[in-house]
């Protein structure tokens, strides 16, 4: 028996990794240069994790603590270390040291969990006792799909005909940065409400980005907000940018949708920690049906 998964981003990868030891299993990604995983910081909060307004809101019924740890352990196992970092805000403009600030090398560590095959996935057909998937490479039968193709997971749902999740599409752009911040710390600047700006450590430079979101029409706004968050961190003009979309939904959706094909997407700023949570309660809901 095999199972395909469908997008190479953390969830997807997550999912295949842990479906390894289980079943053959194939894990098909279309290398898209909107890949919100690829572009990701990296980067992650354990606080996020416990607010009641912000990430437990997107938290489905059947979330655990021990889908927490399972993601946690993933992270670990891949080389996520506590760093730390500087925070300023507009209200409060001195530097000051945070402690809960974890941080991956490169986003890379996870995605390269598994070797994808790279294709593009057209349709899904239920052919009964299967599943045959209509991709840019061929025709390919499976016993079973999991979809976890971010903010473009609905498009393939809609070519197949099955039951659609309201995922939504949101932009973010980084910007690539010829040096790293200080001493190597994470720098943070806050300058408006729900306007974080990151300066990490990133390959042989550094990345300022993380939560601010880009829309055509805001681009000359955003400008000017990036280049006085650079100001107040003294930070060098940047050589290049890295973009990705976001899945955005309410409360995540990791579910069976229909007989042998399940969906995950909508992590959001947060889906980095939430994909080993998510692929454990995927693989035991498919473990049940699929009884491997």
């Amino acid at each position: 028996m095999s199972v395909v998964v469908v997008g190479g981003g953390f969830w997807g990868t997550a999912i295949a990794h842990r479906l390894r030891d289980l079943t053959v299993t194939w894990l098909i990604d279309d290398n898209s240069f909107e890949g919100a995983s690829r572009a990701a910081a990296g980067l992650v909060m354990r606080g996020w994790y416990a607010d009641k307004t912000r990430t437990a809101l997107r938290l489905p019924p059947w979330w655990t603590d021990d889908d927490f740890s399972a993601g946690w352990a993933l992270l670990e196992q891949v080389g996520l270390k506590r760093v730390g970092e500087y925070f300023a805000s507009s209200q409060h403009p001195q530097w000051r040291h945070r402690n809960d600030l974890w941080m991956l090398d490169s986003p890379r560590a996870v995605l390269d969990l598994v070797n994808p095959i790279r294709a593009h996935v057209h349709r899904i057909f239920d052919g009964g006792d299967h599943l045959t998937l209509i991709t840019s490479e061929g025709e390919i039968t499976t016993a079973a799909v999991v979809v976890a193709a971010g903010a473009h997971t609905d498009d393939l749902l809609a070519a197949s005909r099955l039951p659609l999740t309201g995922v939504q599409r949101l932009p973010g752009r980084a910007y690539l940065l010829p040096m790293e911040p200080p001493h190597g710390v994470p720098h943070t600047w806050l300058g408006a409400p729900y306007r974080h700006l990151t300066w990490r450590p990133y390959g042989t430079g550094g990345r300022l980005g993380d939560t601010v979101e880009l829309s055509p029409k805001a681009k000359l706004g955003w400008d000017r907000y990036v280049t006085a968050a650079r100001h107040k961190m003294e930070a060098p003009t940047p050589t290049g940018e890295v973009y990705g979309v976001r899945p955005v939904l309410p409360t995540i959706v990791a579910d069976r949708i229909a007989p042998r094909v399940w969906v995950a997407t909508g992590g959001h700023r947060v889906g980095l920690a939430l994909a080993g949570g998510v692929a454990r309660h995927i693989v035991e809901e498919m473990k049940k049906e699929l009884r491997v």
